[in-house]
């Protein structure tokens, strides 16, 4: 004959009252030990390789290009010689040497002879400015 299901019961209690203890003690230690094993996991990944060599350094930039964070925007230089000339017009235009000390105010850099030459040929060739007796100045309409 069964046993009667109060002591069924009863028993089941006292059972669980005994290991819920134990069983918080088992959950506690796999819970730290999956913490520790996740940790050692991932410090594993994040560490380089031993066996990995590191990439060679990139060569060194162009000449061209190691100045190109310093370089200004296409058709500035060509717009402050325009302005710096239209700004000396009353005393009769600008000489070079003037356009280049005068540059550095409108450009917050030096002018490149070369950029200066490039941009006094681009103003003369749009008929923007003429030269007279080496001073470089704002075309009059007449001509």
């Amino acid at each position: 004959m069964p046993a009667p299901r109060v002591l069924h019961a009863a028993l089941l209690d006292r059972i669980k009252d005994s290991l819920e203890p134990l069983i918080d003690t088992v959950w506690d230690a796999s819970a730290a030990a999956t913490r520790a094993d996740m940790l050692r996991v991932l410090g594993a990944q994040t560490e380089p390789p031993n066996h990995l060599v590191p990439l060679p350094a990139p060569p060194p930039a162009s000449p061209q290009k190691r100045g190109a964070a310093n370089r200004l925007g296409r058709g500035r230089v060509k717009a402050a010689v325009h302005t710096i000339i239209q700004a000396e017009h009353d005393r009769g235009g600008a000489t070079r040497e003037e356009i280049r000390r005068k540059a550095p105010a409108f450009l917050g850099v030096p002018i490149k002879e070369g950029s200066l030459k490039q941009a006094l040929r681009l103003l003369r060739k749009e008929k923007k400015i003429e030269t007279r007796n080496s001073r470089w100045r704002v075309r009059s309409n007449q001509d």
